[in-house]
């Protein structure tokens, strides 16, 4: 199954609404990957699951870095955003909510 970059961005914008911005987001995808997954299983011999020591790190700072230096890394317009109905829970507001509002 092969979504399109459009595909995704309509899912993960929708689940970033739900999750109230990008590190409910960020913490709900990786708290997924450790409950429901072997993302963080270090491969021991023999393993046929899990990532050998420091794979798991890596593959998520390679994704990360690939995008940082990317020239279209650079965040849209908060206008284009909301001109989309994109808009995600502003910083500011994330702050004051608390990080205890998050569960885990």
């Amino acid at each position: 199954f092969d979504m399109s970059e459009e595909e995704c961005d309509g899912l993960l914008i929708g689940l970033a609404q739900r999750a109230g911005g990008i590190e409910p987001l960020l913490h709900s995808l990786f708290s997924f990957l450790k409950r429901k997954t072997d993302f963080y299983h270090i491969q021991k011999p023999g393993d046929r699951i899990g990532f050998p020591p420091g794979k798991a790190k890596h593959l998520v700072l390679e994704a990360f870095n690939r995008f940082a230096s990317h020239e279209e890394a650079i965040a849209p317009a908060k206008k284009d955003l909301e001109t989309r109905g994109e808009r995600l829970v502003p910083h500011e507001q994330q702050t004051q909510q608390g990080a205890g509002s998050r569960g885990g």
